[in-house]
């Protein structure tokens, strides 16, 4: 599997929530609520509403900076 930079397709989001959307939404299911279509691109409403203390802890239990699995 070729792991590429993030795409902002959704598709994670919509296959799966992560732990902070969990805690967040009280919800496993998906797509995440925090899911949100700004244009053609997808965005995580928790990066754009969590202080910036907190920024690294989202990003790791989000998976960010790991990269993408999509394949297209």
């Amino acid at each position: 599997m070729k792991i590429k930079s993030c795409s902002r397709c959704g598709d994670c989001c919509n296959g799966a929530i992560c732990e902070s959307g969990e805690k967040i939404y009280k919800t496993v299911q998906t797509p995440c609520p925090g899911l949100k279509l700004r244009g053609d691109k997808y965005s995580c409403e928790l990066m754009e509403i969590v202080e910036v203390k907190y920024k690294s802890f989202f990003f790791f239990t989000m998976g960010v900076g790991f990269g993408c699995s999509n394949s297209e």
